[in-house]
């Protein structure tokens, strides 16, 4: 705690902004649309207290935008590691989801409102394609009540493009090393009251390491009427066709002599991951009477993914449907209050199976594993705002979530080995029926407060509850017998500043998370696996930013975002005061941009990230924990007057070698024979790579 309290003095000088892009404070926010722009969502939660962020895509297009990390990575609050140089990113927001690198659990997505993550949890960040966004909404913590969603990281809503705020035709190619060819056409117009939008994209990677090609084909878009009585409706649909091989990770010690190389097993058995998915959602808004509004919203999701193969797991073969519908009720008073009130049910069923791998790992074996998962949900939410003067503000929310969870084993028997496969990494299975059913959830609420002191500035308090639950298949793994996962529940308290001026934006966030039954792959009886924690976790830290334009130099402008994320076990009798491993304490971004006309922009950028331990234990030495670094680039773009945009992204120019992520371990391994020098395994980041590219609007 001495380190929250001391962090409380930076609370008395503007230092730091949540946005690249000035905020701008409009008296009047657009509501009754379901295209608000990203200028009026900024002006709408502005005065609110909540910590959000709302990054305009448009701002970051003149580069190189592949992932989520494009995204994330200047945005306060949110730790975003690229693990291979495609699609495969780590994705967290306070300390979110430490002991998966993959999925996003402790994170709902939404796409325009409507869920797009998975039902049970977690989110396949390989399927975000963030140039088909207008814009995308970072809410940390409980802010994300205002969406339905009570999570320890919070929520991310991406926001689509129409054919009325991207109208016209878009070509768009880019080139860069290690084979990345990357080609996108979009269309948008409209025609009296109805309007349309696509957007077609295709890219291909041959890896900066052995073994991580991928290739994307993606289709989204959406059509929409808008009624001469105020109703609009619209339609968005995707499909998506990811394959990404992975290079798995390597010997921390093999870091510094080849970041390149593929593991062992990963390049032998041609491990790679392989997701279709299709997406299609229909939302009305309904105006009432007396600036009231009713948005009605259903869903429905496919995903096929075929996983090869993953070592003592085998083939996965799995298949996931997900249908839904919520209502959303709004109502606006003159005086400045609100309400927000909602309700969404939604159900899903995964359809697994598991096979043994032959020796070259594409072919299958004899099937070992075979069960359906089905969760049902309903999920109710509302938050009340009062405007009590002209200065004060006051909001009261809570969520209640109710989650039935179930799966049926259909396995009966556990096959001998198959002919053609070796005997080693093999799953190994039990002939025992698996199957539960078990309910979850519970009643979150939130109280806020926020305070104007002067125009252009808002501060504010939020104390909330959230709840996280685990996923279906980490329900199903019971590596200690009579032992059930159970959900983790936090209780937050943050104090946010954060404003406008002339010369200076910025924002502010200092949050304290008390944490119960964490989730974390820790040891319990002799074995490790994931478990709830035993003893209380606490998630503390700083999200902050700024935007300082050189005074009479509009043309300047520095842009500077830290995080500070100080997660702990609290008292363990284990671990006693560890860091959590997985995610560093300190990260800063931070970029000049310069532009010296309005068609030009020259950006030099750095990141830095400190190390960080890979052992719950925090020992075993520089082998045991990642080394920080820094990694500067470069961003240049020229504009021309007949539509055309051409720009170079260089990044890590100085081929700094680092650890993108590493794999957890409760303590330093020991050695034996089969081992006798254990370190951790790391996935090493991509070295020095340049980008060309080129887009012209029609």
């Amino acid at each position: 705690m001495r380190k929250l309290f001391l962090l409380l003095f930076c609370l008395a000088a503007p230092s730091w902004a949540n946005q690249l892009d000035p905020v701008l404070v409009n008296d009047q926010p657009e509501h009754n649309t379901l295209s608000v722009s990203p200028e009026a969502r900024r002006s709408e939660l502005f005065v609110e207290s909540r910590s959000v962020g709302v990054l305009d895509v448009e701002s970051i297009e003149d580069g190189h935008v592949a992932n989520q990390e494009d995204l994330f990575k200047r945005t306060p609050g949110v730790w975003v590691a690229n693990q291979n140089g495609g699609d495969d990113v780590f994705l967290s927001i306070r300390g979110s989801g430490l002991s998966t690198t993959s999925f996003g659990r402790g994170i709902v997505s939404y796409q325009d409102g409507v869920p797009l993550s998975r039902l049970d949890n977690g989110t396949t960040n390989q399927l975000i394609d963030p140039l088909s966004y207008r814009y995308v909404e970072v809410y940390r913590g409980a802010s994300a009540l205002t969406l339905g969603a009570s999570a320890l990281g919070g929520a991310i809503n991406y926001v689509s493009e129409t054919g009325r705020t991207a109208p016209g035709i878009r070509l768009r190619t880019e080139l860069g090393d290690y084979g990345w060819r990357a080609n996108r056409i979009t269309l948008g117009g409209k025609k009296g009251n109805m309007d349309g939008y696509l957007s077609l994209s295709q890219s291909d990677y041959r890896g900066y390491r052995d073994h991580s090609s991928q290739y994307n084909k993606r289709a989204s878009g959406n059509f929409g009427v808008l009624f001469d009585n105020g109703i609009e409706n619209r339609t968005y649909f995707s499909s998506d066709d990811a394959q990404l091989e992975l290079p798995g990770s390597i010997r921390r010690d093999r870091l510094e002599d080849d970041s390149q190389e593929a593991g062992a097993f990963n390049k032998s058995f041609d491990t790679d991951r392989n997701w279709r998915a299709i997406r299609l959602a229909n939302r009305t808004l309904i105006p009432l009477a007396g600036d009231q509004q009713l948005v009605a919203s259903v869903f429905y999701n496919r995903t096929n993914l075929d996983h090869l193969p993953t070592p003592f797991v085998g083939i996965i073969d799995n298949s996931s449907e997900s249908i839904g519908g919520a209502v959303d009720y709004r109502k606006h008073w003159s005086k400045g209050h609100t309400l927000l009130a909602g309700l969404r049910y939604s159900y899903g069923h995964d359809d697994n199976t598991r096979f043994q791998h032959a020796q070259n790992g594409k072919q299958k074996g004899n099937q070992f594993l075979e069960d359906v998962f089905r969760v049902k949900q309903v999920e109710a939410y509302a938050e009340q705002q009062w405007q009590v003067s002209d200065r004060w503000r006051v909001a009261l929310g809570a969520q209640w979530v109710e989650s039935e969870r179930s799966l049926d084993d259909l396995q009966a028997s556990v096959p001998p080995l198959c002919s053609n496969c070796p005997f080693f990494p093999q799953p190994s299975g039990e002939a025992v029926d698996d199957s539960y059913t078990v309910d979850m959830g519970g009643f979150s609420p939130k109280l806020g407060l926020s305070f104007t002191p002067l125009a252009g500035q808002t501060l504010f308090v939020q104390v909330a509850q959230s709840i996280g639950m685990p996923s279906g298949s980490e329900l199903g793994a019971q590596p200690v017998p009579g032992l059930r996962l159970d959900q983790q529940e936090a209780t937050t308290i943050e104090l946010g500043w954060r404003g406008v001026g002339d010369v200076l934006d910025w924002d502010m966030v200092l949050y304290h998370a008390n944490v119960e039954d964490e989730l974390l792959n820790i040891e319990v009886n002799d074995v490790t696996a994931l478990f709830n924690s035993p003893t209380d976790t606490i998630h503390q830290g700083l999200e902050a930013g700024i935007t300082w334009r050189l005074p009479g130099k509009e043309k300047v402008a520095l842009q500077t975002v830290y995080n500070w994320s100080d997660f702990t076990f609290d008292d363990d009798p284990i671990y006693g005061d560890s860091q959590l491993p997985g995610i560093p304490e300190h990260t800063i971004f931070t970029a000049l941009q310069w532009r010296p006309s309005a068609q030009v922009l020259v950006e030099p950028n750095l990141r830095y990230v400190s190390g960080y331990p890979l052992t719950y234990t925090n020992s075993g030495g520089r082998y045991w924990e990642t080394a920080g670094y820094s990694v500067w680039g470069l961003r240049l773009s020229r504009e021309f007057n007949n539509g055309l945009k051409v720009y170079f992204d260089g990044r890590n120019l100085g081929d700094k070698v680092y650890a993108s992520t590493g794999s957890i371990s409760t303590a330093p391994a020991l050695a034996s024979p089969f081992n006798p020098n254990p370190v951790a395994s790391v996935t090493p980041g991509i070295g020095r790579s340049l980008y060309v590219g080129a887009e012209y609007r029609l």
